[in-house]
Order: structure tokens, then sequence, then C-alpha cells
């Protein structure tokens, strides 16, 4: 009777263990989902999103750590890049003008803050040409919960007036004889704010 009851604890054993086992590689899958390649459709949005920072050579931030003075270059750089037209140009047409509500509805679109430090009716932007195009591509992204997500990738550049598919895959390039090279890696922390993210803390690694 007694070896009875010792076969009958073993095997409860076996089983208990093999059922912590089972639990614990469906919670690693799970998380490993978590953090997987968004979906084609989202991550051609994060591409871009992120891209808009890339290309502006936005420095690393911590959470709360966004200073005034990074925003302004960087709402500058947006501006001069994807919105020249609303610039106002000065006689020299070397310098635009760009007024305080077009600097605003930038930091609001990316950072969900207006700048309040030195803020001024208007800000100068020197109108330049000929900067090498740098992009972003997501690789992984993951939920963090209250809105909060994290986010991984790479940061490329192309040599000035490349024409390529920033969502397509380094082979796809090599492919194509363009010279496109990874030069940097990102970790982001965003936040989902009415149908859009904003960023809310960025990390930089140069690539070695």
């Amino acid at each position: 009777m007694l070896g009875f009851r010792l076969g009958d604890l073993a095997k409860g054993a076996v089983r208990a263990t093999m059922l912590l086992l089972a639990a614990t590689l469906g919670l690693l899958a799970a998380s490993l989902a978590h953090a997987a390649t968004p979906a084609p459709a989202l991550k051609k949005q994060l591409d871009t999103f992120f891209s808009n920072f890339s290309e502006a050579d936005l420095n690393s931030f911590t959470a709360g750590q966004l200073s005034d003075d990074a925003m302004l270059a960087f709402a500058l750089d947006h501006i001069l890049i994807n919105a020249r037209k609303e610039l106002k140009l000065t006689e020299s047409g070397e310098t635009g003008i760009a007024a305080a509500a077009l600097v605003d509805k930038v930091t609001l679109r990316y950072f969900d803050q207006k700048i309040v430090t030195g803020r001024k009716a208007s800000y100068p932007v020197v109108i330049a040409d000929g900067e090498a195009y740098v992009f972003s591509q997501v690789s992984g992204m993951e939920e963090l919960g209250g809105g909060l997500f994290t986010a991984s990738g790479d940061i490329f550049s192309a040599g000035s007036g490349a024409v390529i598919d920033p969502h397509a895959k380094p082979a796809d390039w090599a492919k194509a004889g363009e010279d496109v090279a990874k030069v940097a890696g990102f970790t982001a922390t965003v936040k989902a704010i009415e149908k859009r993210f904003v960023l809310i803390e960025y990390q930089v690694t140069p690539q070695p």
C-alpha cells in the first residue's frame, strides 16, 4: 500500500512539473509574440513615425527630460525637410521664418508638448540642401499597458537624393545596387493618443 502511494506521489510530482514547464513555455511564447515585428500596416506607420526623428538627428533623451531647445531644433529641422513651403523666406532666400504656431503644430504632433522656455513669435531656419537621406525601420514592438509601448529598430543612411523604398529590406536595396548603410540602432517608448503615437523616450546607439 505504501509503495502504491509513493508511486502516486511521484507521478503527481512529475505531472505538476510538466504543467509548470508548459505554463512557463506558454508565457515565454506570449512574451516573444508581444515583442514581435508589428503587422505590415502598423510597421509602415511606425517606420515613417521614427524616420522623422532620425532624419532630424534627434538626440537621446529619457522620459520627462526632453528640453525645449531639443524640441525646437527638431521642429525646425522637420519643417525644413517636410514642410518647407510653409516657411516665409527672407529677401535673400537663404533663411526661412517659421511661425510659432507652425512649431507648436510639430511639437504637439510628435511630443504632445509646446515650447515654453525662450518662446518667440517666430524662428529663423537656415535653408540648406544636400543632406544624406536618413530613415528608420522598426523591428520590434511590445505593449506595456496604459497606452504605452516600447519599440526598437535601426537607423539607415543613403546618399543625398537617393530614391529608394525606405520600407524595403536591406537585401532588396543591395540587389538594386543601392548604397544604404545601417548607422545606428534605437529603442523608444511611445504613447498612443487619438490614433497617433507621441514620443516619450528615445535612445540611439551608433553602429560600431
